[in-house]
């Protein structure tokens, strides 16, 4: 046993020595070939003004600094540095200013990351490397802003007059053009117009005002940050914040300084400072808070198709003309392929052509039996992109048997036969070609069919809305596996961060299991409701689409007051998920009834325990619903009869009592069969829900009470009236 041990800890220090040599070696090459690339650069620079310029500028003094330290390098010095490197200064694009860059970059990206321990003392450390935006910065981001509003012109002058009208209009596109026309532009208008730019527009979706969008927002960004004269106490302000914030978020985890965090991390990636930091804290605490994992035996369900389908085919082999009955009959199956950078599927069709031939050849008629057996696979790919697929291949093998030939006198059928099996090989490789080319092109228009409906979908109701408002997410990833496909989401805006880890109880050996983070909620709601203000009539609109139907409350009556709402805007709809329930609260800023408003921040929140019932998910509201003032903690007199609008109105939407019966799938996994609730988890700010496939047949078994062993049950046979009343 000693011994055992012995090895155990030997063995686990040189594997830790290993591959700690491992890192030190490619960092210490990766340091080498930035000492190189400078050396050549100084070399070719000289000794003139304009090296002491260029040496100046690109801080040549304090990478050298770096270079020859013993102590580890600081990866916020090396990261300004680069900066320099990459900010477009005339000239810079010479190779030997190239190579110091790459060389650089490289370097950065060997460095180990900081540890999530590290994060609050390299916060403190980095508040002596203030990064000022100068008007160079300006001038720069101003030139990409005018770039980009020249491409997109230039993308919207090749649609209709009318469609380049209609989006003009929407976005107040001439008052934008004035503005890049002033020097400089005055930062509230652009401010003003840079809202419409985000609107679920057809056309905003397209990478060119895309890419307008956010050098809009980074030239806006970046005036702000130089023209501010506080811009560095706020600099080290927030850094001793995003610390102080770190240490008390890993000694108790909360909402609270989660969601400030990522506003600060925000607050920096936007201003251009300590990207670094930004970077290890993202990498530490903003994961994907959506996780999703589907069997192979399920998609099964819902994609294998049993067919048997009757055609009629005319078509000239070797020069007969021939009129082919054919009946096929197979099945399409499904087949997961391994694949870690997108999910994979293979439609498989197995399957048999019988077909009753009748050839026409001049005066001969042929009359032959055919059975072709048919294989062909076609491949779905999904990826954030959406669907794509490629062209079905299918093998086809004839073979036929010629029952009899008609003509008009004994010789010419002689004739006839004789040429028939002389052709037959020949002829059935011909047929054999044309039915898998045949069966590949109808296999091909049907899946194409199939697939249409779920890329809309996904086109007009996720990809092209979120990209609007450039919220798509930061992650969207799909790969399969052997028999499971999964798709991960990391939704979080650059204000935003995402899940600060795994799911603690991923659900794992199930047909369907779903894993979301409270952060998913409320990041989402804050890029498709932030600031948006809804009518009655909007807001009616929104929960049919949203909830399939209108609660009562919230229907439009003649005699009822106009009445509308505007979402706050950070985090207008959030959740928190905790010790198997959760609450769930709505944020305005401001409310209108009539000819009352109130323009005050107003929470409405419910809180709901969650249990798993033998048919499904209990869901039970805790008290009443809480209205409340969230600046003040007393209302005013005038207060309440808004105060009792809403819970009225509320109190329906958040019911006292919701309970789930398994869960229906839409289109053709509609007849596969019922999900059955297995787990339902919700602590931790994760709700972890899992399902398994029920088929109908078993379904029906346990409605007719039927059991494998013993059969049916039995119910004692009543013997008189009175035994049927009792």
């Amino acid at each position: 046993m000693w011994r055992l041990s012995s090895l155990l800890l030997v063995g686990s220090w040189l594997l830790a020595f290993g591959f700690s040599s491992a890192s030190a070696m490619h960092e210490s090459a990766a340091r080498t070939r930035v000492e190189e690339a400078l050396e050549r650069l100084d070399s070719w620079l000289g000794d003139g003004e304009r090296a002491v310029g260029w040496r100046r500028y690109l801080r040549t003094a304090d990478l050298r600094q770096q270079l020859e330290s013993d102590l580890p390098p600081d990866r916020a010095v090396l990261q300004e540095i680069l900066q320099r490197y990459e900010s477009g200064e005339s000239g810079l694009d010479r190779h030997r200013f190239v190579a110091v860059r790459q060389a650089l970059e490289n370097w950065l990206a060997e460095l180990p990351p900081l540890s999530l321990g590290e994060l609050p003392g390299a916060a403190r450390r980095a508040k002596q490397h203030f990064s000022p935006l100068t008007d160079d910065d300006v001038q720069r981001a101003y030139q990409r802003l005018q770039q980009a509003a020249t491409d997109v012109e230039r993308l919207v002058r090749r649609w209709s007059a009318e469609d380049r009208e209609r989006l003009y209009q929407a976005v107040d596109w001439e008052v934008f053009q004035e503005q890049l026309e002033k020097e400089p532009p005055d930062l509230r208008t652009l401010l003003s117009v840079s809202r419409n730019f985000y609107q679920d527009t057809p056309g905003l979706e397209l990478p060119e005002w895309g890419r307008l969008r956010k050098s809009l927002a980074r030239y806006l960004d970046t005036r702000r940050f130089a023209e501010n004269p506080r811009a560095e106490e706020f600099y080290q302000r927030y850094l001793d914040e995003i610390a102080q914030r770190l240490e008390t978020y890993a000694a108790s985890p909360n909402v609270e300084d989660h969601v400030i965090i990522g506003q600060l991390v925000g607050w920096m990636e936007r201003y251009q400072q300590v990207e670094d930091l930004v970077a290890a804290i993202r990498y530490h605490h903003s994961h994907p808070n959506f996780h999703l994992a589907i069997s192979g035996p399920l998609l099964q369900a819902g994609i294998a198709t049993e067919l048997d389908e009757q055609m009629t085919v005319w078509e000239e082999i070797l020069g007969t003309t021939i009129r082919a009955n054919s009946h096929l009959q197979g099945e399409v199956t499904l087949d997961l392929v391994p694949d870690d950078e997108r999910a994979v599927l293979d439609l498989i069709l197995a399957g048999t052509v019988n077909s009753d031939n009748t050839g026409y050849n001049g005066p001969v008629r042929i009359f032959s039996d055919g059975t072709t057996r048919v294989g062909g696979r076609k491949r779905i790919a999904i990826d954030a992109e959406g669907i794509d697929s490629s062209p079905a291949v299918v093998s086809a093998r004839t073979r036929t048997r010629i029952r009899w030939i008609s003509a008009r006198t004994p010789v010419v059928e002689s004739i006839a036969w004789n040429r028939a099996r002389r052709t037959q090989p020949q002829y059935e490789a011909i047929a054999s070609g044309r039915s898998g080319r045949r069966v590949a092109s109808r296999m091909d228009a049907r899946i194409e069919e199939l697939l249409a409906t779920p890329q809309a979908r996904f086109e007009e109701d996720f990809r092209k809305p979120l990209l609007r408002r450039d919220a798509f997410p930061r992650e969207l990833a799909f790969r399969t596996s052997e028999d499971q496909l999964f798709v991960r989401l990391l939704q979080a805006a650059d204000s935003q961060l995402g899940a600060p880890g795994a799911p603690p109880n991923a659900a794992e050996g199930y047909d369907l299991s779903l894993g979301v983070h409270q952060s998913l909620v409320g990041n989402l709601s804050q890029a498709l409701l932030g600031g948006v203000s809804l009518s009655d009539q909007q807001l009616q609109e929104f929960l049919a689409q949203l909830l399939g139907e209108v609660p009562e409350a919230f229907r439009i009556a003649e005699e009822d007051e106009p009445w509308g709402i505007t979402f706050a805007a950070e985090r207008p709809f959030h959740v928190q998920f905790q010790d198997q329930g959760f609450t769930v609260a709505l944020r305005a800023t401001r409310f209108r009834r009539g000819d009352q408003t109130v323009r005050e921040n107003i929470e409405v929140s419910a809180t709901y325990s969650l249990e798993r019932t033998a048919d499904g998910a209990h869901l039970a509201r805790q008290d009443e619903i809480d209205i409340r003032f969230v600046d003040r903690p007393k209302m005013r007199v005038g207060d309440v009869a808004v105060h009792t609008f809403l819970r009225q109105n509320f109190s329906e939407l958040f019911q006292e009592q919701f309970a789930t019966e398994g869960l229906e799938l839409p289109g053709r996994w509609q007849d596969a069969g019922r999900l059955i609730l297995e787990t339902l988890d919700s602590s931790d700010g994760w709700l972890a829900i899992a399902w398994n496939h029920v088929p109908p047949e078993a379904d029906e078994d346990e409605a007719n009470g039927e059991d494998e062993e013993t059969g049916p049950s039995e119910e004692p046979q009543a013997e008189s009236d009175e035994d049927v009343v009792t």
